[in-house]
């Protein structure tokens, strides 16, 4: 195996790590948006839920 061969292997594996690099970035940024939009919503609800108690509190029920 000269150093062309080698530097040609290298190569390949180079670009073979980068695709499996960029595929795993891909997945990573997807299920950050989930978890993302799962917060908000958990929030939403966290603060629905706090406003109904409050009111409940200071008004009493209606």
């Amino acid at each position: 195996m000269d150093a062309l061969d080698v530097a040609q292997k290298a190569l390949v594996m180079a670009a073979q790590a980068q695709t499996k690099i960029e595929e795993h970035e891909k997945t990573c940024a997807q299920r950050w948006g989930v978890v993302v939009k799962t917060n908000f919503f958990m929030v939403a609800t966290l603060l629905t839920v706090l406003g109904v108690l409050a009111k409940v509190a200071f008004f009493g029920s209606t």
